[in-house]
């Protein structure tokens, strides 16, 4: 049975809210809550390496927010960033 990608991803974003959302003794976030996610967890979001996320993110391809010394991500700006790209791209 073929699976969407988005589905895919949309799972493993829910699975990471609320993995890191049940670490911390929190609620998971709302539907119009920003979620924030670490390099770890966004590199399972997209099953990709770590580096392949460094690269992007050095290169300028999705954007990343940094909080002190800890970068974090932005699942919905990250998405839009990849769309983006992919159409710049796909000429």
């Amino acid at each position: 049975m073929k699976t969407n990608s988005t589905e895919t991803a949309n799972d493993s974003t829910t699975i990471a809210a609320s993995s890191s959302a049940s670490a911390t003794g929190m609620q998971p976030p709302l539907a119009n809550e920003t979620v924030l996610l670490t390099p770890e967890q966004l590199a399972r979001v997209f099953s990709i390496s770590r580096r392949t996320l460094s690269n992007w993110t050095a290169q300028k391809i999705i954007p990343m927010t940094k909080i002190g010394r800890t970068c974090r991500f932005d699942l919905q700006k990250v998405r839009a960033a990849l769309a983006k790209y992919e159409q710049g791209t796909a000429a």
